[in-house]
Formats: structure tokens, C-alpha cells, sequence
């Protein structure tokens, strides 16, 4: 019902606004003036209907999606998506965010391997196009080769967004296969470049369990861990971390960056 209010009341101020543009005019300078002025800039009308016809239509076409987005009805949504995805028609990237999303809600990550797979023979550039949103199966399996794998492939694409988390995640995976000196050089070049407070604290945490026995890595432990704690101190963290939750990637790792944060802002080694 939120939906169907939105939609009605969005026409309504929107025509309301139009009809005060139309007749104000008139209202304040008369009728004679108002036609001249209209004869004038009448493009200016025909570029507000067809504005307002293309909003129409997008409603019109995602209607159903909408509806059972607030109804929250995930295995109708899923099985619609599906559907969507799997007629061959091209489809969009947001409701392949949509659908990932729901198979995260739903807890079968396996069927975005299952959806992964498919798009690798049908439309593989959508993979390219959303590394994070794939690789969710990558992180929550315990198999660091398979995530090597898939986000060394990723981390090659030019044109793949999010380079940096797509970067850790494959220096994690190097990392989770006791590959130290590969996964440091790749940690310490995040540091150097990012200027994402989730992943300053997930780099620090991962370079400090080397840097007993690495002064390079140390040294860019005590520097990330002194800036986070410098800038976000009391519960700015928590607000920071809370302005990031929308994140699959950051969703995903949650223990991880809890672990992590509990080391940053304490006393303890991670």
C-alpha cells in the first residue's frame, strides 16, 4: 500500500506543480501575457510530459517488483527475478542487485553460484559489473583457492567497479592460504590508496597478524590503527559503521569487522 500512496501522491505533486507553472502566468500578468509567454516556450511543456510519461512507465514496468518488495515476499520475488533473468531478454543491473539481495535475506548463497554460472555463458558482463555482489558465495565458503580464483580474475577487469574491496578480497583469500609475503604487498598497496575507514581497519587487522616478524607491515599497522582511532573515537565508529551496513561486502564480513573493530579501539592483538 506504501508503494501504491507513493506512486498516486508523486503524480499528484508533480501535475499540481505543472498546473501552477501553466496558470501563474495568467494569474499575474493576464491572459494576453500568458499566451505569448507560452507561445514562446511551449518546448518547455512537451519536455515536462514526456519527462513525466518516462517516470510513468518506469513504475508501470517494475510495478510488480515494487509490490513484492514491500510486501517482502522473497520466494515470489526470487521465482519473478528468475524468470526475468532466465527469458533470455536483457536485464538490468538493479534487479540483479535485487534478486542477489534476496537470495542473501533468504540464506541460500548457493544460488548465486547457481545464477553466477548461468551468466557466465548467457550475459557474463554483468559479472564484471557486479564482482562484490558474486563473490558473496566466495567469502562465506572456506575455500581460499576458489576465492583466489574468482577475484584474481576480477581484480584484472578495468572496467570492474569497487577495484579496491575486489583487491582485498583477493589479498584476504592469499592471506587465508598462509601466503604472506604475496598477500602483504597487495595489503600495504590498499592502505596507501584507500580511504575507506571499513577497509583501513580490515587491512590493519590482517598485517598484524605478520607483523611480529614484519617491520614494513608493522609499521603500516600502527598508522592505520592510530588514524582510526584518532578520527573515530567514542561512538563515531559506530555511526561510521552503521552508515555502511547497506553494503553486502561489509554485511558479509560483519564478524570479521566486529573482531577487528574490538582490536582497533582495545588494548588486544588481533
Amino acid at each position: 500500500m506504501k508503494f501504491r500512496v507513493l506512486f498516486f501522491v508523486f503524480n499528484l505533486v508533480v501535475v499540481a506543480a505543472a498546473a501552477l507553472i501553466v496558470f501563474m502566468p495568467s494569474v499575474v500578468m493576464g491572459w494576453e501575457y500568458a499566451e505569448l509567454f507560452w507561445r514562446s516556450n511551449w518546448p518547455v511543456g512537451i519536455v515536462f510530459v514526456v519527462i513525466l510519461a518516462g517516470l510513468n512507465t518506469y513504475f508501470a514496468m517494475n510495478w510488480r517488483l515494487f509490490n513484492l518488495l514491500e510486501k517482502e515476499n522473497w520466494p515470489e520475488l526470487i521465482e519473478y527475478l528468475e524468470a526475468d533473468v532466465k527469458s533470455g531478454k536483457r536485464i538490468g543491473g538493479q534487479r540483479l542487485r535485487v534478486l542477489i539481495n534476496a537470495y542473501v535475506v533468504t540464506a541460500q548463497p548457493e544460488k548465486i553460484t547457481e545464477l553466477e554460472e548461468y551468466l557466465r555463458g548467457a550475459q557474463p558482463q554483468w559479472i564484471v559489473r557486479q564482482p562484490l555482489e558474486f563473490g558473496i558465495p566466495y567469502l562465506l565458503k572456506n575455500d581460499a583457492e576458489a576465492m583466489e580464483r574468482y577475484f584474481g580474475e576480477m581484480k584484472e577487469r578495468s572496467n570492474c567497479p569497487e577495484p579496491l574491496w575486489v583487491r582485498w578480497n583477493y589479498g584476504f583469500a592469499l592471506m587465508l592460504q598462509q601466503r604472506h609475503d604475496e598477500a602483504r604487498a597487495v595489503l600495504v598497496a590498499i592502505a596507501d590508496e584507500t580511504e575507506n575507514p571499513v577497509q583501513k581497519l580490515l587491512t590493519a587487522y590482517l598485517l598484524d597478524t605478520i607483523s611480529s616478524h614484519d617491520a614494513a607491515a608493522r609499521a603500516v599497522v600502527q598508522r592505520l590503527r592510530s588514524e582510526l582511532r584518532s578520527r573515530y573515537a567514542g561512538d563515531k565508529w559506530e555511526r561510521e559503521l552503521e552508515r555502511q551496513r547497506s553494503s553486502l561486502q561489509v554485511l558479509v564480513l560483519s564478524k570479521l569487522v566486529s573482531d577487528a573493530a574490538a582490536w582497533a579501539f582495545g588494548t588486544g592483538e588481533a
